[in-house]
């Protein structure tokens, strides 16, 4: 996959740093509730060796690491500084930078791979998604925001006021149904959840 940057998993409002860090109590508790959604995925795909496609600062990782501290968790990114950040995080974890093909991820390289509020931001996501499913052994897990809950809630706090709650960087919206159909063109469904305002979804082949 060599595109454009802007075009895969990096950008400066994709890294979302400051949603993990604010410390506006609901939104603590929202984040909160889709990391251990994430974490209970993972836990039930029980891989042994995961990659997060789009880590940006590296706090899903942490999470992860926190949570699961049997699995080997690797990490990839376009965006240095993001990187960066994600290694003072998550000391000894493997991180990448660039793009899946760029780095020449053999294919059932991982048993999972993640890829949580990165389709969203790109052009072509079933480009991207053809790629994950290459790397992946057995399982994916997808994220992204859940429309049209998550421009409501940007209304409700705020946010995006010009564009009626529409995060500028998001390139596609999907409804929770949309989404879970979009996934079941190229993988197989095993678990959704929708931890308020994001759709989640397990996938195998």
């Amino acid at each position: 996959m060599s595109t454009a940057s802007s075009d895969l998993w990096s950008d400066a409002e994709a890294l979302s740093i400051g949603k993990y860090t604010t410390r506006n109590p609901v939104a603590r508790w929202l984040i909160r509730r889709f990391l251990d959604t994430v974490c209970r995925f993972v836990a039930e795909a029980a891989p042994k060796q995961a990659l997060e496609v789009g880590c940006g600062g590296g706090f899903v990782l942490q999470h992860l690491r926190q949570a699961l501290p049997w699995l080997t968790l690797d990490g990839l990114d376009l965006d240095q500084k993001a990187l960066e950040h994600a290694r003072r995080l998550n000391p000894g974890v493997r991180l990448f930078q660039g793009d899946l093909s760029g780095l020449g991820i053999r294919p059932g390289a991982y048993d999972l791979v993640l890829c949580l509020e990165v389709l969203e931001h790109l052009r072509d996501p079933e480009r991207a998604l053809l790629e994950l499913r290459r790397i992946m052994r057995r399982s994916c897990l997808l994220s992204v925001p859940r429309e049209p809950f998550f421009q409501l809630a940007s209304l409700l706090r705020g946010k995006h006021l010009k564009s009626l709650g529409n995060h500028p960087g998001h390139l596609q919206r999907w409804s929770g149904k949309s989404f879970v159909n979009f996934c079941r063109h190229h993988l197989a469904v095993e678990r959704v959840a929708y931890p308020f305002p994001w759709t989640l979804v397990l996938t195998s082949r």
